[in-house]
């Protein structure tokens, strides 16, 4: 079976993840063809798993038509050149829907669209009522939503949560704290609290390390914890977190990290104490998932699949939310309004507080490890392809 996948997005994130995990899993029974920007992080990854790859003018959010017709049109003459057939093409985002639109039509072949969340823009909701598709849910919420709207039928609507490579996250113990907490060169007396996402408004990141002062603040937490926060990931609000840092004295208990490579991501659960993802917007984020197999406790807010995740009290706390009004942008109900860093750092005291969270997890390690297994999610992504192609065959 071939599959043409295509990716609009340069950066790592979530997404690009989630597309590499079950690219690693399937590649020996699917033949990839992997399609992205130039100098994307999906297609330079897949590359190095001798995944075939094509870079293309595409960009991610703005694609105007004349970047979308080049792009279909080089991917077109790459296939030609190559004799590669696809049994469908599958995509993520609008831009790289659009390049698929064009090719589904000159090839007769299905289009699966991924979405990642319920957060669905109005230009999304009206592709998929005007295109004819497959539509692929990142999270069950997504799946709900897209059912619930009415924006894809059920028997055209397939779900694959995202999983992880659980073996590369062993329960934390002490050895491996320590070691952990020394790569970091920070020591066991410490106590830290980690955040990692990509450094953008929507994330929390701002709030994250306002709540971070005011456990500082805190006599009661100060006397018992010397309080370090690690941040970790990019984006554009990486200038304004250092200059926060500055203004604040926070310095040497702020520690920015960029981005982490996929191996240095389990010593950083392994060094937390706590991991905190105050998110507006979610699908199924693979940093809670990596966090909770690892045995670290999570405070976040109840978007996308994180409270099927973090069961409030017993591995994690849920941050109470209000839901947003969004008059600017009536179609986006499933955003939050941001949440405050007293809330935020309520829920990180509550974990501080409490052995029993960690207890909680090491005693129900085995079942996450079960449920997020990225081998066993991407075996259901690739009978969702074999559906695909059996209800083709049916209509040829």
């Amino acid at each position: 079976m071939d599959i043409l996948l295509i990716y609009s997005t340069p950066n790592l994130g979530g997404a690009e993840i989630y597309a590499l995990n079950y690219l690693s899993v399937l590649k020996d029974e699917v033949e990839f063809l992997v399609v992205g920007p130039e100098n994307s992080f999906l297609t330079t990854e897949a590359r190095a798993q001798g995944i075939a790859t094509l870079e293309v003018p595409l960009s991610y959010p703005q694609c105007d038509i004349t970047q979308v017709v080049q792009s279909a049109h080089l991917i077109e003459r790459y296939m030609k050149q190559q004799n590669f057939q696809p049994t469908l093409v599958q995509v993520h985002h609008l831009p790289a829907a659009m390049v698929g639109s064009l090719l589904v039509r000159e090839c007769d072949i299905p289009l699966l669209f991924n979405l990642d969340s319920a957060y669905i823009r109005e230009t999304y909701r009206q592709f998929l009522r005007v295109v004819p598709n497959y539509v692929l849910g990142g999270s069950y919420t997504c799946q709900t939503y897209i059912l619930d709207k009415a924006l894809q039928t059920p028997e055209r609507t397939f779900v694959m949560p995202g999983g992880i490579e659980v073996n590369r996250f062993p329960p934390v113990s002490d050895h491996t704290r320590s070691a952990a907490r020394a790569a970091l060169e920070l020591n066991g007396r410490h106590t830290i609290i980690g955040f990692a996402a990509r450094l953008v408004p929507d994330k929390g990141v701002i709030p994250t390390i306002e709540a971070f002062k005011l456990l500082l603040e805190d006599s009661e937490v100060s006397h018992r914890h010397d309080l370090r926060l690690l941040v970790a990931g990019s984006g554009p609000l990486q200038n304004e977190l250092k200059q926060f840092a500055q203004a604040n004295g926070l310095t040497n208990q702020l520690h920015i990290l960029d981005n982490l490579s996929h191996d240095q991501m389990p010593d950083f659960y392994a060094a937390l104490d706590v991991l905190v993802l105050p998110t507006r917007r979610e699908g199924r984020p693979l940093v809670v998932q990596e966090a909770l197999v690892s045995g670290v406790p999570v405070v976040a807010t109840p978007v996308g699949d994180i409270p099927l995740m973090v069961t409030h009290g017993i591995n994690g706390y849920i941050i109470p939310v209000a839901q947003n009004n969004h008059h600017h942008d009536p179609h986006l109900e499933n955003i939050i309004d941001m949440v405050s860093p007293e809330q935020i750092a309520a829920g990180i005291k509550t974990i501080l507080n409490e052995p029993q969270f960690r207890q909680n997890l090491i005693a129900s390690n085995q079942d996450f490890r079960d449920e997020f297994d990225n081998v066993a999610q991407s075996q259901k992504l690739l009978a969702v392809y074999e559906q695909i192609k059996a209800r083709t065959k049916q209509f040829v």
